[in-house]
């Protein structure tokens, strides 16, 4: 009869530890956010040396966020002051959290909106949101990366088939206006826009329905949000932590809160009504370049040519042709993939 092995609860930290950084990537990491060398960490798991001072300990904890809490149990014996003062530090990042915008925060938003002019008012209140909100999340500073998307109407139909990337933000960073990808029926931003409720996941141990770009990103959950008002939407508000279990209920009222604000960042037209949202499957982020990198070239062309023929349209209008366009044809890719599919 065949043994098999049981993987036993670690009985110690330092055994605990071990099992930790045999991941070398891990142990790298480690070393360089406590500031020690990496032999170091392997006496500390063998028993031949110990952290010498508190603040190691402290460090320790924090930078391993989703086993704080075994492991402030097994280390609590031999460390009660660190191991107490991080617990204490958890409980205040808990309250942060749970706070809500602040109001002068609110005061500056309404300035913006009642101030600037359009293009800038819609940058400058999206801007402002998405740093707020991912600063005011990652506390513990290990990063929140916040992605916004709008509804793209097809010119043809006047329908939504997709969602494209407007803004995103990861805290600590500048907001970026990066490859405008699109999003479908396939993402979990386009869930939450069909639904019009918050779509979360707590635990992701793949890229999955999330956009490929974050393939550096630390993800472990994910939650996106519809951008709506009087029942109509403008979009989504997609936020990823490096956190399993991060999507709390205090969190999403937090999120919530913010939406409430993205709204003035979105002319009226721009939201639109559940009967017309019809998201569809979009080709992954990768097929979607090399017609992405004509995007810019798309916008020009059409701004010069309304401007040759004396017709009103600004860069924003020729930028949401030139994305109908591109949606177009990512549509017909998709569909030619089916298609062949079907025929195999």
């Amino acid at each position: 009869m065949r043994a098999v092995e049981v993987m036993q609860e670690p009985k110690t930290w330092r055994e605990f530890l071990g099992k930790i950084i045999e991941d070398l990537q891990e142990k790298q990491r480690l070393a360089g956010l406590l500031g020690i060398n990496e032999r170091t960490l392997d006496r500390w798991a063998k028993g031949s040396s110990s952290p010498r001072s508190s603040a190691h300990v402290r460090q320790l904890l924090k930078a391993l966020p989703d086993h704080r809490g075994i492991l402030s149990t097994l280390m609590r014996p031999d460390f009660p002051d660190a191991v107490g003062q991080v617990d204490e530090e958890q409980s205040i990042f808990i309250d942060e959290v749970i706070k809500d915008v602040p109001i002068p925060f609110y005061q500056r938003i309404l300035e913006t909106y009642a101030t600037a002019v359009e293009p800038v008012r819609t940058w400058t209140i999206c801007n402002l949101v998405l740093q707020q909100l991912a600063q005011q999340l990652d506390v513990d500073h290990q990063g929140i990366r916040v992605l916004l998307m709008q509804c793209q109407a097809s010119k043809e139909t006047g329908r939504v088939h997709s969602l494209r990337l407007l803004f995103e933000h990861t805290s600590g960073q500048a907001v970026s206006e990066n490859w405008p990808f699109f999003y479908g029926a396939e993402s979990l931003a386009g869930l939450a826009v069909m639904k019009g409720i918050p779509q979360i996941k707590q635990r992701i141990s793949a890229p999955d329905s999330l956009p490929h770009s974050l393939q550096h990103f630390p993800l472990k959950s994910a939650a996106a949000a519809p951008i709506q008002c009087t029942g109509r939407c403008a979009g989504t508000l997609l936020v990823l932590s490096p956190h399993t279990s991060f999507f709390t209920q205090a969190r999403m009222t937090v999120v919530q809160h913010y939406i409430y604000l993205l709204t003035l960042a979105f002319r009226e037209q721009e939201f639109y009504d559940r009967s017309c949202i019809d998201l569809q499957l979009m080709a992954a982020e990768n097929a979607q370049m090399h017609m992405l990198d004509t995007f810019q070239e798309r916008v020009l062309s059409l701004f010069c040519q309304a401007r040759e023929h004396d017709e009103s349209l600004t860069w924003k209008e020729a930028e949401q042709l030139a994305a109908s366009e591109i949606e177009t044809s990512l549509g017909q890719l998709v569909q030619r993939a089916q298609d062949q599919q079907e025929q195999q």
